[in-house]
Formats: C-alpha cells, sequence, structure tokens
C-alpha cells in the first residue's frame, strides 16, 4: 500500500496530490470566514451534544502518537492504521483486496474533503455532501480549526470504525486493538443511527442520502470527528453495495 501511503499523506497536509481515479486533484483550500457551531455565519445557538468539547477535535497527548516525529504525526498514525487493514486484506483474493484498498482510499480522502473549502468527492468528482466552517466557536468559546490534519486523520480513524466490521468481521478486533492502543478517543464501532437515518437503507432501496438532513446531524455534533467519520463510512459503505464482488465478499463474511 506504499501509493496509498503518499497520498494519505497528501491530504493530511495540504500538499499535492492525486485524486482516487488518479486526475490530478488541488488540494489548496481557499479562504474563508470563522463560523459559529451552526455554521453559514449565524448566531451561535448552544447544543447539548457530547461531541461539542474540545477534546473530540486533537490528537491523543498520550500513547504511540506522541512517539511520532512531530513534523509527520499525521502520516506516521495513517500508516501505523492501514498496516492494520493490511493484515487482513493481504488473506482475501487479489481482486477483493483491491476493492477494499480503493475503497478505503475513496474514505480517507472524503473525509479531507468534507474538511475543507473547496475538494471534491472522491466518488462523484463533485463537492461533498457538504464543507464545513474553516473553524467554529464552541459553546465554551473556545475555537477549534476543521480543516486542519487533526480533525482529518480523526475523522478516518472514525470512519475504519464505523465500517470494518461490516466489512471484514475477521478484522475487528485487531482495528479496534489499535484504536484503543493508540488512545483514539470518543470512537465506537457500527454504524451510528443519526447518519443512518438520513440514508434510505430500506430493502430495495438505492441508498440515496438526504444532504440537508446529514448537514444538521453534523451541525449538532459540532461538525465533530466521529459524526463526520460515520457519514463517510456509510457514504462508501452504500457505493460497495453496488458492486458485485464487495457484495460477494460481504455475504460470505455474514
Amino acid at each position: 500500500m506504499a501509493s496509498a501511503t503518499f497520498f494519505f499523506s497528501a491530504i493530511l497536509t495540504g500538499a499535492p496530490a492525486t485524486a482516487a481515479d488518479g486526475t490530478s486533484t488541488s488540494t489548496t483550500p481557499s479562504t474563508s470566514s470563522s463560523s459559529n457551531i451552526f455554521g453559514h455565519g449565524t448566531d451561535s445557538t448552544s447544543s447539548s451534544s457530547p461531541s461539542c468539547d474540545v477534546s473530540h477535535y486533537v490528537l491523543p497527548t498520550e500513547g504511540p502518537v506522541i512517539s511520532f516525529p512531530p513534523a509527520a504525526i499525521h502520516t506516521f498514525a495513517t500508516v501505523a492504521g492501514l498496516q492494520t487493514w493490511s493484515k487482513h486484506l493481504n488473506k482475501l483474493e487479489t481482486p477483493i483486496a483491491v476493492r477494499f484498498t480503493h475503497l478505503i482510499d475513496m474514505m480517507n480522502w472524503n473525509c479531507a474533503a468534507i474538511y475543507s473549502d473547496s475538494w471534491k468527492n472522491a466518488l462523484t468528482k463533485i463537492d461533498p455532501f457538504f464543507h464545513t466552517p474553516k473553524d467554529l466557536v464552541l459553546e465554551s468559546g473556545e475555537t477549534v480549526s476543521l480543516h486542519s490534519s487533526d480533525t482529518r486523520l480523526l475523522c478516518m480513524v472514525n470512519a475504519w470504525a464505523t465500517v470494518i466490521q461490516d466489512w471484514i468481521p475477521e478484522a475487528t478486533k485487531d482495528m479496534l486493538d489499535h484504536l484503543d492502543e493508540f488512545m483514539y478517543a470518543n470512537v465506537s464501532a457500527g454504524y451510528n443511527a443519526d447518519v443512518d437515518s438520513c440514508f434510505d437503507l430500506a430493502d430495495r432501496a438505492d441508498g440515496s442520502v438526504d444532504d440537508d438532513c446529514l448537514y444538521q446531524v453534523a451541525q449538532e455534533s459540532c461538525f465533530a470527528p466521529s459524526i463526520i467519520g460515520s457519514i463517510v463510512g456509510r457514504q462508501l459503505n452504500e457505493y460497495g453495495k453496488k458492486l458485485p464482488d464487495f457484495v460477494n465478499k460481504i455475504n460470505s463474511s455474514s
């Protein structure tokens, strides 16, 4: 997964990168103004969501992460997570392993796209469901930068936890052990019920999504990586369900 390592390093740091389909994609966001927790420059409204706490937007201050070189901490942390995926991808048939690698690639990219001003959805090559504000002011008065390497990495981590049990059940323990070892806070395995309510998941449904509903769910969480990661994880799962080899692997694991 050497190419994936460069790709994720680029989207975390803002260096020039190549999009998931191999086309060149700008990773230099435009400048936007600060926003309160509900974005769009509206007046701040209090929120009781536990996600609206500054601890949800920063990397752990203990554990393996702090041993990495400061200038490359996000890249090293990403590679460590990819190695956990790789241990199980290497056991799959090559076409399935390639498919999952591609899905993980796009999932990570879409985390970065949402936490940006202008980056595009890896699946559609147009804007993602929404772009978060560049900054937000929490009810506590603290200002959090959302378009940062911290939030992008934390979104990826939460997206991994969202899909791992569904995609590769036998990898679930290793992934959750990895996330626990790295002391990532506020991470839960599986899909989020509030996020799922915005997707059409009924039998014979097409997986269509209500963008306004997703924005509201994200907004109420103060655009926390735990919720953005759940959104991106569900998005990639619904995309994968349209791919025959992905469906066959999921069905064989059920």
